[in-house]
């Protein structure tokens, strides 16, 4: 498994020649007048983990097929916004992701070597109060406490602090900053009834962490509620552009717009694929945990008049707030950057639909005479359900929203993380009347959880361990017609959370939560389990500290996590 660091999120970002056959998407057109040269380029792209990264996952697979015209060299740049805005003044960034008001700090710092001009917004507000307090509703409610948050300097200090200005409650909030997101976590969990300011994704984070946490205030509400003359909105993010390699390369710039545009609006429509792809790229730690994120985190790709609109105000609510916020003066028109009318190519449902269109046929073309199953025909076939004992594939699983962890955890699956569902792992037998029961495995390691009770199936035997807890049951699943036939019920669990879980979730060590319980449909999905495949399921040291790495965001040695891979499947 790969080691990775958590991103802290709000921070900074950023061929081959087409011969005559087949036109590249980003191909220069005739019609339109660039500034420099449009021949291909190499383009390098500084990303930062978190919010203005997660939607990229399209655009650098894009890249990585060679379906791009020029060549954009993307590198994750940890989660420190400064040493990506030190490589672009030296020349070896040429496009990166920042906070919005760091853009215009760099523009008026006169002393660096390269210019910048702002390309695009990347996020609006993604600012969210955190409590377990069931007192606190509203921004009035704040009146005299505390609130933890990270972003000093940047846009979480400067929106909420101008928030609470034009609330007149400035002298009745104490803000108090943290280095890292973590911290202010170790806070909600450690103080009681303690509040916090954070963005997108660490809310999603702090949810699994922290229980009978509450979301009360959408800072990004608040600030529309203000009704603000001027209209602006709460810019948390921006792309920004060294200007000499804007000028010498202004079509490269163009594509990579159209592009970003395309992969925003592709991963706002393909949530999960898109949450993957945050995993692959390691612009995020935790897929699950994206695809919780990526509809909260106001991804976009806003450019031209609009954009220059829009982070105009809002940094002139900063300037007004405090001029040091936005390096001391407004910038002027030269900073936003306006493409070439007819440049930027409109990104519609129908322009998505037609991206995952052409994801499939690749798809379908890469597995073609490879000896790959007809999927469709793998759907529907069909086996009538005669008497007789059968090998199927049978599932019971919790929500991860229920059980606070990083996760769907699978009580019928024995690989460490449970996370996916088992194939062939439980026994049918089907009578003469075609009446069925299945045999159930209950697999799932104690560390995690051990199963005491199971309602709302009709179970018709059990098996358990010396302290009584279950180890399998036999489900009487009623009458079928196929051995496919794909059968799904709900049920409650009864169980007691292990050491492991309960120091990931937070939660306590007693719980009853819902669960599905599903009889086949995870020939696509699921995988064997360890025992099946001749592996030891054992959670040694090593997987519970990748494991504890994992879902908190820290860094814990690679080694550790190599030595745990085994285990983790």
């Amino acid at each position: 498994m790969k080691k990775r660091l958590m991103a802290a999120a709000a921070a900074a970002l950023a061929l081959v020649m087409a011969v005559p056959s087949p036109v590249l998407a980003g191909e220069p057109s005739d019609d339109i007048s660039y500034m420099g040269s449009t021949d291909a380029t190499e383009v390098n792209v500084g990303m930062i983990m978190g919010p203005p990264s997660m939607g990229m996952g399209w655009m650098i697979h894009e890249n990585e097929e060679g379906n791009t015209y020029n060549d954009y060299n993307f590198e994750v740049g940890g989660v420190d916004y400064t040493a990506l805005a030190s490589k672009l003044n030296t020349g070896d960034y040429d496009i990166i992701h920042c906070p919005s008001n760091v853009g215009a700090i760099l523009y008026n710092n006169k002393d660096l070597k390269e210019e910048v001009e702002v390309i695009d917004i990347s996020n609006l507000g993604l600012l969210y109060i955190l409590t377990t307090d069931d007192s606190i509703k509203s921004m009035d409610d704040l009146k005299g406490r505390t609130v933890y948050s990270i972003g000093e300097g940047g846009p979480p200090e400067y929106t909420f602090g101008y928030l609470l200005d034009q609330e007149g409650l400035s002298d009745d909030v104490n803000f108090s900053f943290r280095s890292t997101p973590f911290e202010v976590l170790n806070l909600l969990q450690d103080e009681e009834h303690s509040i916090a300011l954070l963005p997108q994704p660490f809310v999603e984070v702090a949810k699994l962490l922290v229980p009978d946490l509450k979301v009360p205030i959408d800072i990004t509400e608040e600030w529309d509620n203000l009704k603000l003359e001027s209209g602006a909105e709460s810019v948390t993010t921006i792309t920004i552009v060294r200007k000499k390699f804007l000028e010498e390369h202004e079509q490269a710039v163009v594509e990579y717009l159209n592009l970003l545009k395309k992969s925003v609006a592709y991963s706002l429509s393909h949530v999960d694929e898109a949450a993957e792809w945050t995993d692959t790229y390691e612009t995020f730690l935790n897929p699950e945990v994206a695809a919780d994120a990526i509809p909260y985190v106001n991804m976009c790709a806003i450019t031209g008049q609009e954009m220059k609109e829009k982070l105009e105000g809002f940094l002139k609510i900063m300037y007004d707030y405090n001029p040091d916020a936005v390096g001391g003066s407004m910038p002027d028109d030269d900073f936003y950057y306006i493409p070439p009318e007819g440049s930027m190519e409109e990104v519609t449902d129908e322009t998505t639909d037609n991206v995952k269109d052409a994801d499939t046929t690749d798809t379908e073309a890469s597995t073609e005479g490879s000896g790959a199953e007809d999927t469709e025909k793998k759907k529907t076939t069909q086996t009538p359900a005669e008497a007789g004992t059968y090998t199927v594939s049978a599932n019971i699983w919790f929500k991860k929203e229920d059980s606070g962890l990083p996760m769907n955890p699978h009580i019928t699956s024995d690989i460490f993380p449970p996370k996916d569902p088992v194939v062939d792992n439980a026994e049918m037998t089907v009578d003469k009347d075609g009446n069925a029961t299945v045999k159930v495995p209950i697999l799932i390691q104690d560390k995690i959880m051990s199963i005491q009770k199971i309602e709302g199936l009709d179970i018709v035997d059990s098996e358990t361990d010396e302290n009584g807890n279950l180890k399998s049951i036999t489900v009487n699943v009623g009458k079928i017609k196929y051995l496919e036939d794909v059968v799904t019920k709900t049920c409650d669990i009864t169980l007691q959370m292990g050491d492991l879980a309960m120091t990931i979730s937070g939660f306590d060590k007693d719980q009853q939560w819902p669960a599905t319980f599903q009889l086949n449909g995870f020939e696509e999905t699921g995988v064997q389990t360890a025992a099946a495949r001749g592996e030891s399921s054992e959670i040694n040291d090593a997987a519970v500290d990748a494991a504890k790495a994992m879902a908190f965001g820290t860094d814990d040695s690679s080694e550790a996590e190599e030595s745990s891979s085994d285990t983790e499947n």
